[in-house]
């Protein structure tokens, strides 16, 4: 489920008391691969060598908003790949941002 103003997103009808401006919709099978967003070839690279083919259907429909600086808001089931849909273009406009030589990133994960 997304909510974009540029977003053309098909409707249909939402279980009553559904929060207002959540759409939700049916997505085709998509044949891109990751290899075809504007991101920076190191990602690219990472991303084949943890097993990344095609984005899922989150991913598809978030990434290039997400790329683009636009306000997503994502809803689907556990092991969509949810976290990758928002992570990876995050991490590629990190990439593309020009570097304080003094900062440091910090990354945790459990």
């Amino acid at each position: 489920m997304f909510r974009s103003k540029q977003a053309n997103i098909h409707a249909i009808d939402l279980p009553s008391g559904f929060p207002e401006g959540l759409y939700e919709f049916r997505i085709k099978q998509y044949h891109m691969k990751f290899e075809q967003y504007n991101i920076p070839e190191e990602i690219k690279k990472s991303l084949v060598e943890l097993g990344f083919r095609k984005p899922t259907d989150i991913q598809y429909r978030a990434i290039p908003s997400i790329l683009k600086g636009e306000d997503v808001l994502a809803i689907a089931q556990t092991g969509t790949g949810k976290t990758a849909a928002f992570a990876i273009p995050i991490i590629a406009r990190l990439h593309d941002e020009p570097r304080d030589r003094d900062s440091q990133l910090v990354c945790v994960a459990w």
